[in-house]
């Protein structure tokens, strides 16, 4: 009886008393055949520019047995070609090198056929009717991804085929990421913490930022110009500096040192002491934080004491003195102290000065007070 072959491999079955004394090295010829149906590679070149038919033999080593199908050399391709397979249930791993960068398509002798691009690798199973990837192909040519549409987010993908240009993305947790439309002039994202942002501008982005109508927007410093050439910061309450150096309010604790000179006679002629020596109004209100006085004479024998009032009533406890021989109450052995009806001077008070002592030898000339202070 002779030799049978399996329908699929092709592989030989040796009859029963065949082959008596040789049946050894027909088998082993069919393992190297089985062997290259599960791991072989065989390169095939295409003979001419169009299409081509792999080699079968029964139990001998052919083209259409291989796993491994690597196409190339042989005739340059101008367009696509078939490359037929035998009409037999199996698996291929094709890889297309052929001349010409055209694609090859694995077909039958009927049915439909599956095309491999060219520099590309597939797996391709003859399912008995037609040539089919033997799994989800995926290719990547140049940066382009085939084989795959829409990747799911827990898949590593965005779940969406194309995005509005210029829009900003939105996760959603593993639900596909949506794209906002694209921002006019002058609209921001705001986001509540809770839901979706959503673009804003005008009057609600204002709000929504803190800055609108109404709000108090508080911030540590604020830098004009370039670099840090200008920068202002809020030192206390009313308080603010450029560059470190404060800047004084209009009036309260932070307000600009303010004095107010009083003369109380001519530079020549000898001070008198006497009450109310001068009399004048607050040109507004005023807190007192010291008082001083000058000569252009000094006193001579004894100090020179002024005392001031407000409203008739002393704002000084210890009494403003210039000692004898000094021009200034800066030198003074005993200093003025403010207190009484001090050191807050009302609007309009009425102010006198009283002159309550002169040297005993020369009483001293050219008496002036300061009043130095801040409006309040």
């Amino acid at each position: 009886m002779a030799s049978t072959y399996t329908s699929e491999l092709r592989i030989e079955k040796i009859a029963t008393g065949e082959q008596s004394g040789s049946w050894g090295s027909t088998t082993n010829t069919q393992y190297d055949i089985l062997e290259s149906a599960i791991s072989g590679t065989v390169t095939v070149a295409f003979a001419s520019n169009g299409n081509d038919t792999l080699t079968t033999a029964n139990g001998a080593d052919d083209e259409a047995r291989h796993m491994f199908l690597h196409l190339s050399g042989g005739a340059t391709l101008d367009a696509t070609r078939n490359m037929v397979v035998p009409t037999k249930s199996k698996l291929y791993i094709v890889h297309n090198a052929t001349t010409g960068s055209q694609a090859v398509q694995i077909i039958g002798a009927s049915g439909n056929g599956t095309t491999v691009p060219n520099g590309q690798t597939m797996a391709l199973r003859h399912d008995g009717t037609n040539v089919v990837p033997a799994f989800n192909h995926v290719a990547i040519t140049g940066g382009t991804i085939t084989g795959i549409t829409d990747l799911t987010v827990a898949d590593g993908g965005t779940g969406a085929s194309t995005f509005t240009d210029g829009g900003i993305l939105l996760g959603s947790g593993t639900d596909a990421i949506t794209a906002m439309a694209v921002l006019t002039d002058g609209q921001m994202i705001v986001g509540d913490g809770t839901t979706d942002p959503v673009a804003e501008s005008g009057a609600t982005l204002r709000t929504s930022i803190g800055v609108g109508t109404g709000d108090s927007p508080q911030v540590t410093g604020i830098e004009l110009g370039h670099a840090n050439d200008t920068t202002i910061t809020r030192v206390s309450s009313g308080l603010l500096a450029v560059e470190g150096v404060n800047l004084a309010s209009q009036t309260g604790v932070n307000a600009a040192k303010q004095v107010i000179a009083i003369a109380c006679g001519d530079e020549t002629t000898a001070t008198v002491a006497a009450t109310a020596v001068v009399t004048f109004h607050m040109p507004y209100a005023f807190t007192l934080t010291s008082v001083k006085a000058s000569l252009t004479t000094a006193p001579v024998g004894s100090v020179l004491t002024v005392d001031l009032n407000e409203e008739g009533a002393t704002v000084l406890t210890t009494k403003l003195t210039i000692d004898a021989s000094e021009l200034t109450s800066g030198t003074a052995a005993t200093a003025m102290v403010i207190g009484g009806a001090g050191p807050a001077l009302a609007d309009n008070a009425k102010m006198t000065i009283d002159v309550d002592g002169v040297g005993t030898t020369t009483a001293g000339a050219g008496l002036k007070v300061y009043l130095i202070g801040y409006a309040t």
